[in-house]
């Protein structure tokens, strides 16, 4: 769920953003922007166990082989033209395999193998935030009541009967 809030300071609930379990570490979302040539980036951090924190490593991780391979392929293939097509079967494969292992090591609580929060950016003090979890948007929403904008019915819902 997006949840758009206008604020310079935001509370941040401190619970795991996937499973609500009790947090151990924390996870920085960040967005980038470039005006002119300065490139401007900001950051925010939100609680995760252990356990989530260790899967959504793993996701990223097979986010990365997969990026990596298909650059490689992609630059292989004007030296050995279909040989690369090797290459991006083991990339797929590779990613395939952590993927899936990231998937098997979510407790039935996550809300997602990969990263519960996303940071879709700002503008002067709006930020934008997408949650996989519906139970810490709702956390975050009653956290912020007084700071959210852009709210839809499904906002209200939520926020007038979270879920238990």
């Amino acid at each position: 769920m997006k949840v758009d809030v206008s604020a310079n300071f935001i509370s941040i609930p401190r619970s795991c953003a996937c499973c609500d379990d009790t947090p151990s570490v924390e996870l920085a979302v960040k967005a980038s922007k470039k005006r002119g040539n300065t490139q401007y980036t900001k950051s925010w951090s939100f609680p995760y166990c252990s356990s989530c924190a260790a899967h959504i490593e793993l996701q990223n991780a097979a986010a990365t082989v997969l990026f990596v391979g298909l650059t490689v392929a992609s630059l292989l293939m004007f030296f050995v033209g279909w040989w690369c097509l090797i290459m991006v079967g083991l990339s797929i494969a590779g990613w395939k395999i952590e993927s899936n292992q990231a998937k098997s090591d979510c407790g039935s609580n996550c809300a997602s193998s990969g990263a519960a929060v996303i940071y879709l950016g700002w503008h002067g003090t709006l930020h934008s935030f997408v949650f996989t979890s519906r139970d810490y948007a709702a956390k975050f929403m009653a956290a912020n009541s007084g700071k959210l904008v852009n709210m839809t019915s499904a906002h209200y819902d939520l926020l007038n009967d979270p879920p238990k």
